[in-house]
């Protein structure tokens, strides 16, 4: 399960969203999940932009590891 909330810039409450998934075979999978259904959500919601922040460790260690290497 993954919980969504997405506000403005100025911190205005714009949606909140809880998706389910089924048959998934990690915790990672399931961060990586939840932040595809988070850029579909702003897509959805027609934004040009979006930030998205989470607590998983192991996602942030992926996502700076897999920077460091693109940037080489």
């Amino acid at each position: 399960m993954a919980g969504l909330v997405a506000w403005d810039q100025t911190g205005v409450l714009l949606s909140t969203k809880i998706v389910l998934n089924s048959n998934v075979s990690s915790s990672f999978a399931a961060e990586a999940y939840a932040g595809l259904h988070a850029v579909k959500l702003g897509i959805s919601m027609g934004l040009h932009s979006v930030t998205i922040k989470g607590d998983s460790r192991t996602i942030i260690k992926n996502v700076k590891q897999r920077h460091k290497i693109s940037q080489l």
